[in-house]
């Protein structure tokens, strides 16, 4: 099969063909819902038999894209992006198609992640982020959700949908100390299918006046305040963190956001073994909430 390949390719770039006439769009691009701390691209494959895989892009400087990753067709069809911190900025994405034969498509247009920024003025706490942009897939309205909890656990709409073009949302009556948590979602025309879950709404990352949520990403500086090892392993994980940090409770969640462990730690003890043994096997979150903020780290139970 390998050599009929080759032959295929080589009579093809002979006749001069070029570029494969498929050129997949960004289907949405979130911030992910369990921790809030990388981004998603998500893109919807072409029924077709002759691709190869995906490129993903990302801006690294204005209107220039590096790759990042490869994707295979028989993959899911969603790159996760954890090396970027989606506290700071939003970025920008595109993708391409690769055929059998090696050769390149054209790149996508451009979606981007949502920015969120929360402010506390007189009375009320301040909303603003960046435009959305969905070029194959454009949003039908935005809304502001929170968790009044703190505990980044339970978000619920506040007031209705509003207009997509809108950047800036007020939500009133707030006091300075509130330690409520804020999330801009978009809700896109079509949903995506990226082949592990129907998804329909893009996410902002979340904010929090009071104490927000901190990301890492240097690997070195984030294991001398907490550290989840081994990882991966077989559902045994053993939790260590910085006295620093001043703990307050430790979340175990599932890819869908869900929360399957939660215990607060003893002061006196800076460890604890979790057994996930019993749970799927997958990707899980483990987030260490804190006085400074709340810390997430990935983790990994396998066979």
């Amino acid at each position: 099969m390998k050599k009929i390949i080759t032959t295929l390719c080589l009579i093809s770039a002979l006749a001069g063909f070029s570029q494969p006439t498929w050129n997949p769009e960004i289907c949405m691009v979130t911030v992910d819902s369990a921790t809030a701390s990388y981004v998603s691209v998500i893109w919807n494959k072409p029924a077709v038999t002759d691709i190869d895989s995906f490129y993903v892009y990302r801006e690294v400087t204005v209107s220039v894209f590096s790759k990042i990753a490869a994707v295979a067709y028989t993959d899911s069809s969603v790159y996760d992006d954890i090396a970027v911190n989606v506290n700071t900025t939003s970025y920008n994405y595109k993708i391409s198609a690769i055929d059998l034969s090696g050769i390149e498509g054209q790149q996508s247009n451009a979606s981007n992640s949502i920015k969120l920024n929360v402010a506390f003025k007189a009375g009320y706490d301040s909303c603003w982020w960046t435009s959305f942009q969905n070029f194959s897939n454009p949003a039908t309205g935005l809304r502001c959700v929170w968790d009044s909890s703190g505990a980044m656990a339970a978000f619920a709409p506040i007031g209705s949908t509003f207009s997509p073009t809108w950047v800036t949302w007020n939500h009133m009556n707030q006091s300075a100390a509130d330690s409520s948590h804020y999330r801009l979602e978009a809700y896109v025309t079509n949903s995506c299918d990226p082949s592990r879950a129907i998804i329909n709404t893009s996410r902002s990352n979340v904010k929090n006046l009071a104490s927000p949520t901190m990301f890492i990403n240097d690997p070195q500086q984030a294991n001398l305040l907490v550290r989840a090892f081994p990882n991966p392993s077989n559902g045994i994980f053993n939790l260590e963190w910085n006295g620093s940090m001043q703990i307050g409770k430790i979340e175990i969640v599932d890819v869908a956001g869900q929360i399957v462990q939660s215990f607060i730690p003893e002061k006196e003890l800076l460890k604890k073994t979790v057994d996930l043994s019993s749970n799927a096997k997958g990707f899980y979150f483990v987030r260490f909430h804190s006085a400074k903020g709340i810390i997430s780290k990935r983790i990994v139970s396998m066979e």
